[in-house]
């Protein structure tokens, strides 16, 4: 190893906790209580719960369901210290390659009044909400190769309507 290669070799090691890292959820529930979850982070090749790190959980604004069993995080270590992480929010689009037919539901966004979430067996994405929904963009198409149901109490359409 030349001199280069071993300063390098110095600095990585020395800000190998320094950066943030991608984390799965190993388990969700805290056995002393603290709101921790352990995760695994492959690439510091921590692969089992034997292995697995509790860390506490940093939420965004507005976020405030914690990461479960299987979710994705981002991973930080405070000031770069090792016994010090913190598992940050849930990353929804990372989804594990599970077999083709597997009959699952990833949660997109949850709180006490709306669940978004992408259920593969049906093919659909669902928005549940007692909030109000407004969609507001400049031309929009709606194209379905099936039916398309419009149900509510009231319809009213404004504009110019043409049937075809």
């Amino acid at each position: 190893m030349n001199e280069f290669e071993t300063i390098r070799q110095i600095i990585a090691n020395a800000t190998r906790y320094m950066k943030t890292y991608l984390g799965k959820v190993l388990q969700d529930v805290d056995p002393e209580g603290r709101g921790r979850v352990m995760i695994a982070i492959p690439d510091l090749g921590i692969l089992t719960p034997a292995e697995g790190v509790w860390a506490d959980v940093e939420m965004p604004v507005g976020q405030n369901v914690s990461p479960k069993n299987g979710d994705w995080v981002a991973v930080y270590f405070l000031n770069g210290d090792f016994s010090k992480p913190v598992a940050r929010g849930r990353n929804s689009i990372i989804k594990d390659n599970l077999p083709d037919n597997a009959n699952r539901k990833q949660v997109f966004y949850e709180d006490a009044d709306t669940k978004i979430w992408y259920d593969e067996a049906k093919q659909e994405i669902t928005i549940d909400t007692s909030y109000k929904v407004n969609v507001k963009c400049g031309d929009a198409t709606i194209e379905s190769s099936g039916n398309v149901d419009i149900k509510g109490s009231k319809f009213t359409a404004l504009g110019h309507l043409e049937v075809t």
